[in-house]
């Protein structure tokens, strides 16, 4: 979320990149010729390049394009296990998806879910949901606004 007008100070503030190459950005972003997300892609790289690895900016890199400007799963979410009738096959569960999204912490209260619903932001398995109850299998994916996960797993049965 960086203005595009102070990009070529965070480059040139937060990263080691040489001032030459920062100059050179600065005139590619003035005269159009450089894309503000670019820019802000090459940013990352670099922060995520100088703290960590090349390796890691590599896949953060793709990571942020497969989620995010592909609309892809990610691979690795938070899991919040739910309680399911093993009496149907497949299991299968029906909850009311307010209650689901606050309880798991996705929205601060049941009213705020029920906003993020209404305005088309939850989705279920990649699938739009506008329904206050829902029927869920193990392994479903839930959706709220643009980055928040949960994968819906099946509670560890108690002994």
């Amino acid at each position: 979320s960086i203005p595009d007008a102070i990009l070529p100070n965070f480059f040139s503030l937060g990263t080691n990149v040489p001032s030459d190459e920062v100059d050179a950005i600065t005139t590619q972003l003035e005269s159009g010729a450089l894309r503000p997300m670019d820019a802000k892609k090459r940013l990352a790289h670099a922060i995520v390049n100088e703290w960590h690895s090349p390796g890691q900016a590599d896949a953060a890199a793709e990571h942020f394009a497969n989620v995010f400007s592909q609309r892809q799963s990610p691979d690795d979410m938070p899991e919040h296990a739910l309680s399911f009738d093993s009496d149907t096959i497949p299991p299968i569960t029906t909850i009311d998806l307010a209650t689901l999204i606050a309880g798991a912490g996705l929205a601060a209260s049941r009213g705020e879910a029920k906003r993020l619903i209404g305005q088309g932001g939850v989705r279920l398995n990649d699938e739009v949901v506008e329904a206050g109850e829902v029927q869920i299998n193990p392994g479903a994916i839930l959706r709220v606004g643009r980055r928040r996960w949960l994968r819906l797993v099946a509670e560890e049965p108690r002994e």
